[in-house]
């Protein structure tokens, strides 16, 4: 055998051969000097993946396990004797790619199926041909340059063969009569089974509506939300068609329409990540299971069989790790992801999850070190059963020498069982995976939960692209979660591996908020006598910049122009909310609200008080007229007076970029500031997707089924906000001193003017939305097929890309070959479409081009299609409740429920006036504060006021009957009505404050709030002013299911008052109808003994109780009485 004497420095050699190391695969060299450069040549080729690397799985895993002894051995030395390629023809083939540069494509897709073939235990007349066939095409002097240098990939040198056998079917395929041999013989045999393994790989249907596709994959190609690199996505008003596979029918365009959209309502109405974890997979359940996958993997080691012990693994991998079906054909044993497949390390004792970005993520580049480091692994710790199971399954492979082919879990023997995909996909269902993403979902968002697994879930990933979550935060979970009784938890060998953030980028070590802080800040005396003009204007625009960098960096808002479009009656100042239109993508819900915290509403006062001071005192007429007109709310408020360097400018990227370069590159930077803040204060998921604005799932903070009215997230934000602004280093603004004056109080007027301005907006933003779309793909579709038409070249070798009746279509080479089109080379096509130049507007044309060509295809030529995801324009949207400027609705509310307070003491016991005004002030009340958003609502809920009932339980309200149900009151309204009810003639007092259209109303408003009456207005247009501004101001005073109820779009279960009461009490009342009179039953009749009211005993509340009697073993009591034997049961 061929050795180095390291002593003499002489080379001895014989006939044999000597085998490299491991990390080499083990490859034939001559001598051990070789073992440094082939060391080199191997990470080379490893570095540099041909397109769909994911088909190699062995080759993948062996840079997994040996990705960091390469690094140590690879060393680029002169080789001291000759190659001798006929001896040594793997390993002096690999030598040809000492370097990178030069070598055509298909050299490294060759070279790739090479080792892959070697790793696979291949015929050695494969492994020598090709060598010998990659060495010609290295030097150059190959034929192979001319035909298929350009193939990147096993399916594009598929492609591409098929089309040179179908030209030169007399001449050879490629004019290169050694690879043509190999090609027929084996090599394409080869191809096809890297191929198909794949194929066969794929997401099950069953699954789809649990797990959804990756993160990074056609789903996000397709994506039209997103803009230039490194900006963030957004929910937009577009839902994703789901892709359509070769086995599966298409259906016609209206069922496929109506399929497309249930499928999209679904997911966002139910996501599977909000269900209990306990409604996926029980808790109990879920240990079982995992113990008697551990018990049937150690019984199978005992009995040797190896392919249980690693479907067994492969089981307990998926309860514990959530692997999915196509992750365990490709999970190796190793200590790297390389950012490719997920890895075991039982040094550590984890799992590495490669970490997933979204499309367009913004990545800095090495030399910039102005960046945090982000970015590594997932971590998923394992159990200490699971590791030793796989240390004894290693130990039992090295013991056989079964070779290098090893380091998968699942071995390639064990994968060439017929039943082995069936096998694996019941070793990891889905609900494994599913349930462990519920409770990293539940403990720290959504997004931490895309995040882990690398999927979308269905859901919108706008929050992964901002979320930056420690890996220690998400290993932390998934201990918690696989916390099985008997699992030793104290050593934790994999905390260390997990000491790093993954998520955006967008982290500076020295974030600009301080500087640009001592920029603005001013001093805090103002000079003495009138401020000149110039003074005045540099003043004045330093607080406004302030004022907006402040509001930007409290709020999240999107870096564009509609900031500069608010108005004072955008903010909500008692409850330290405003309301933006920052949502560009999604028309229906450009309006939405955000929590500013309570020191900017100190620092907005302050702005306040300064326009006023200039509206008093400035010489400066214009200056004067635009303080005045801002303070009334008729202009903006950020807009600067004529003669300040920025008047006119609608620009705030040059804003930003003026105060702080790096601000100005990444003007969304305040945004991943703000979240990431949120993320390490623990605060609520729901609540930090409602500050930045997102809306994963229709369910979120302000939806129609918030349980809480969204002034109170206003208060709950407020104090972390004013944190974040103190952690950033930004000291403006104070607690505020008088936030009830700030918003200019206006007469009482109509809002129709806004609601259908509301709705134009809307419906124009979907209009523009549309033309841009057609304009778009007018502009591009044929750049977009002229390149799938040179794609097809590549990709498709039985098809053309051509045109019938000028539409995009594919063409059979041959009427009696019709090969199906399948999902690998529809991503081939559009894969092209992933670099630069192409933008996210060719990759959605690209898309919906495709599908189209592919559907007329199948139906001209009647072949077997693949076709793609697209996005497409919803149909239907839930519109946002919140207008631009309500906040004047609710200080008008604010005004006139104080303007009530001072006016009730001064009401007088007995009078006629008294009971009328009382009953005036009690419907005010109710119209502001319930469901009623209707004089003759209000005035329904009140006549029958005396038959209220209140629970013991919860006496501080009252249950008034409303319309064959009830209406509970409580707080102001609960008190004027029960004070109400005791007056004479309250009754008759109703009657006549909701006389002629409630004008006795409207003249109780004047008298007691003249403020809110405007000039010229009659009673009755004060009373319906009124009422309309009530059911605006709602948008912020209920919580969702009212406001459903007071639009009219829901109707609440019809239950009496009493029987509510009664269920508040967990008492048991007589069954009587709900719209029967309560106070004069009719006689009823003895009912059958089947349904007989129910005995007066406590009703059994307790359900696990109850549960417990199902048991066919239980011996206890049922309501006081033994159970029988259990035949007498089951009778």
């Amino acid at each position: 055998m061929a050795h180095l004497n390291a002593q003499a420095g002489q080379v001895e050699s014989s006939p044999d051969y000597l085998p490299s190391a491991p990390c080499t695969m083990a490859i034939p060299i001559s001598i051990a000097s070789w073992q440094p450069p082939l060391a080199h040549c191997l990470r080379n080729v490893l570095a540099n993946p041909p397109y769909q690397a994911h088909l190699f799985p062995q080759l993948l895993a062996h840079a997994a396990r040996y990705g960091e002894e390469l690094a140590k051995e690879a060393n680029d030395v002169a080789l001291r004797t000759g190659q001798k390629p006929e001896l040594f023809q793997l390993a002096t083939c690999l030598f040809s790619f000492r370097s990178a540069k030069g070598q055509p494509p298909i050299a490294w897709t060759l070279v790739w199926l090479l080792l892959e073939a070697h790793l696979s235990g291949r015929q050695t007349d494969l492994i020598s041909d090709l060598a010998q066939t990659i060495r010609g095409l290295s030097s150059g002097k190959s034929s192979l340059a001319h035909t298929i240098a350009d193939c990147k990939g096993p399916t594009q040198l598929l492609a591409k063969m098929g089309r040179l056998k179908l030209q030169n079917p007399d001449l050879g395929i490629t004019g290169h009569q050694n690879f043509d041999s190999l090609w027929r013989r084996e090599l394409e045999a080869f191809c096809y089974s890297l191929v198909l393994r794949s194929s066969s790989d794929v997401i099950d249907e069953d699954d789809v509506d649990l797990i959804n596709a990756p993160l990074y994959p056609t789903i996000l190609l397709t994506d039209i939300s997103a803009g230039a690199s490194g900006e963030g996505q957004d929910e937009s008003a577009w839902f994703t068609s789901p892709a359509i596979g070769v086995d599966q029918k298409i259906p016609d365009s209206k069922l496929r329409s109506a399929l497309d959209w249930t499928t999209h309502m679904s997911r966002r109405s139910s996501p599977d990540l909000l269900r209990p974890s306990d409604n996926v997979l029980p808790k109990d359940q879920r240990e079982w299971e995992w113990r008697a996958a551990i018990a049937q993997a150690e019984r199978a080691l005992v009995e040797g069989d190896i392919s249980a012990v690693e479907y067994g693994l492969v089981r307990i991998f998926a309860i514990e790790t959530g692997l999915s079906r196509r992750e365990a054909n490709n999970v190796t044993f190793g200590t790297t992801t390389d950012g490719r497949i997920p890895v075991i390390d039982l040094s550590i004792q984890a799992l590495r999850r490669p970490e997933a970005l979204p499309q367009n993520q913004f990545s800095p580049a090495k030399q910039d070190s102005r960046w945090q480091p982000t970015g590594g692994e997932v971590i998923f710790p394992l159990t200490r059963q699971l590791v030793r199971l796989g240390h004894l399954l290693q130990e039992y492979r090295d013991e056989r020498k079964l070779g290098a082919a090893t380091n998968l879990l699942v071995s390639a023997e064990t994968r060439s069982h017929p039943k082995h995909q069936s096998k694996v996909r019941a070793a990891t269902a889905s609900t494994y995976r599913l349930s462990l993403a519920i409770h990293i979902a539940d403990k720290l968002g959504i997004d931490a939960a895309q995040m882990a697994f690398g999927e979308t879930f269905g859901l919108s990933t706008a929050a992964v692209f901002y979320g930056r979550h420690p890996a220690l935060a998400v290993a932390n979970v998934v201990e918690s979660v696989n916390n099985f009784q008997g699992c030793d938890q104290k050593s934790r060998p994999w905390e260390a591996a997990a000491n790093h953030w993954l998520g955006s980028r967008v982290c500076p070590k020295q974030p600009p908020y301080a500087n640009v802080w001592s920029m603005l800040a001013g001093t805090t005396q103002r000079p003495r006598g009138r401020p000149s003009d110039a003074s005045l204007m540099a003043e004045w625009e330093k607080r406004r910049n302030r004022l907006l960098i402040h509001f930007l960096l409290a709020t999240g808002h999107r870096p564009n122009a509609s900031v500069l479009k608010l108005a004072l009656h955008d903010f909500f100042p008692r409850h330290a909310l405003a309301v933006v239109r920052d949502k560009q993508v999604d028309p229906a819900h450009s309006t939405r609200l955000v929590c500013t915290g309570w020191r900017f509403i100190g620092e907005l006062e302050s702005y306040v008080k300064e326009l006023e001071r200039i509206t008093r005192k400035s010489d400066n007429r214009s200056a004067r007229t635009l303080a005045s007109s801002i303070l009334c709310a008729s202009s903006p408020l950020f807009v600067l007076p004529e003669g300040t360097t920025e008047a006119g400018s609608s620009s705030i990227r040059e804003l930003l970029n003026s105060l702080d370069p790096l601000w100005g590159e990444r003007t969304n930077l305040h945004r991943h500031g703000l979240g990431q803040f949120l993320i390490q204060n623990r605060v609520d998921p729901e609540h930090r997707y409602f500050q930045m604005g997102w809306m994963p799932h229709a369910h979120h903070a302000t939806s129609d089924s918030a349980p809480y009215p969204p002034f109170k997230l206003g208060h709950e934000i407020a104090p972390v906000i004013d944190r974040w602004l103190d952690e950033c280093g930004w000291q403006g603004g104070c607690s505020p001193k008088e936030p009830t004056n700030l918003i200019p109080l206006q007469p009482l007027d109509s809002w129709a003017a806004q609601r259908a301005n509301h709705g134009k907006t809307i419906a124009d933003g979907y209009a523009s939305m549309k033309a841009e779309l057609l304009e778009n793909t007018r502009q591009l579709e044929a750049e977009v097929w002229k390149k799938i038409q040179n794609e097809t070249v590549r990709v498709l070798f039985d098809y053309d890309a051509n045109t019938l009746d000028s539409r995009p279509i594919f063409t059979p080479l041959s009427s009696d070959h019709l090969p199906p089109i399948d999902d690998l080379q529809v991503q081939g096509l559009l894969t092209s479409f992933s670099e630069n130049p192409y933008t996210h507007m060719h990759r959605h044309v690209a898309a919906r081009l495709l599908r189209a060509a592919l559907l007329r295809t199948a139906k001209v030529h009647g072949c077997r299609v693949h076709l793609p995801q697209v996005p497409v324009i919803s149909r239907h949207q839930i519109y946002s409740p919140f207008l631009s400027g309500s906040g004047l609705a609710v200080s008008q509310m604010d005004a006139l429920q104080e303007a009530m307070l001072q006016r009730l003491p001064c009401l007088q016991e007995g009078g006629v006036d008294t009971v009328t005004e009382l009953a005036s002030m009690t419907l005010l009340s109710l119209l502001m504060h319930t469901t009623c958003s209707s004089l003759n609502d209000a005035a329904d809920a009140l006549r029958q006021a005396d038959s209220a009932e209140h629970a013991a339980s919860e006496s501080w309200q009252i249950r008034v009957p409303y319309r064959g149900g009830h209406m509970l009151l409580t707080g102001d309204q609960a008190v004027l009505t029960a004070r109400l009810v005791k007056l004479e003639g309250w009754k008759h007092a109703i009657e006549e404050v909701t006389r002629n259209d409630g004008a006795s109303l409207g003249a109780f408003i004047t008298r007691i709030a003249p403020a809110l009456w405007k000039q010229g207005a009659s009673n009755r247009e004060v009373a319906h002013h009124f009422i309309e501004t009530a059911n605006i101001a709602k948008s912020i005073r209920c919580n969702g299911p009212e406001r459903l109820i007071a639009s009219g779009a829901a109707a609440p279960v019809i239950v009496s008052n009493i029987r509510a009461a009664s269920a508040a009490d967990n008492a048991t009342i007589e069954s009587i109808g709900a719209a029967q009179d309560l106070d004069n039953p009719a006689p009823q009749m003895e009912p059958p003994h089947s349904c007989r009211q129910e005995p007066a005993h406590r009703t059994v509340r307790n359900i696990a109780n109850v549960m417990q009697a199902f048991h066919p073993d239980f011996s206890g009591t049922i309501l006081g009485n033994p159970v029988g034997p259990p035949k007498a049961k089951r009778h």
